[in-house]
């Protein structure tokens, strides 16, 4: 564990997507909860919403949980939060409807209690630093990536939009750095 960090630790991460009463946001693919806009998200435990009476309140994140934000160290990391709207749509496990869900990859700042892993980090704070939004759907259709990427600019972040439409090429597209 890292001690509170006042400079923050840049990974890489995945968000969903989603038009809401109040805009363009990103929400945490598992947990979906909704990043706010201007302020960081602070890292809450969910292990009570999977194991009944699993309540036990404490810091995030902690060594004998998974809670936390996480980030991971490389854009390949990203890769398997990607899978569900890309690669899924690919091997033709699942089809693509009108409700789709876009997916961003982009950098996240991460700071606070910092736990670090082989692959990445666990932290207490994040918020966003750069996101990057495929142009189209995996199948090339539209899903409205120019009110999206015009949407998310909110989080006072650059958004790039990618014209990209298998997650190999998205990935190829992201910077290394």
């Amino acid at each position: 564990m890292v001690p509170d960090l006042f400079a923050p630790v840049v990974a890489w991460r995945t968000w969903e997507v989603a038009e809401t009463k109040d805009g363009w946001r990103l929400l945490s693919v598992h947990m979906r909860d909704t990043w706010p806009v201007g302020e960081p998200l602070v890292a809450a435990c969910h292990r009570d919403r999977f194991l009944a009476g699993a309540s036990d309140p404490h810091a995030c994140p902690t060594f004998d949980c998974h809670c936390g934000i996480h980030g991971v160290s490389h854009p390949e990391g990203a890769r398997q939060y990607f899978v569900a709207s890309w690669a899924d749509v690919e091997y033709g496990m699942i089809a693509l409807t009108d409700d789709y869900v876009p997916r961003a990859v982009g950098r996240v700042n991460l700071w606070g209690r910092v736990m670090v892993h082989s692959d990445g980090f666990r932290a207490s704070l994040a918020y966003p630093q750069h996101l990057f939004l495929p142009a189209k759907r995996p199948d090339g259709g539209e899903f409205g990536a120019e009110c999206a990427s015009m949407g998310l600019l909110d989080y006072g972040v650059p958004v790039e939009m990618i014209d990209a439409y298998t997650r190999d090429e998205m990935l190829a597209a992201l910077p290394a750095a």
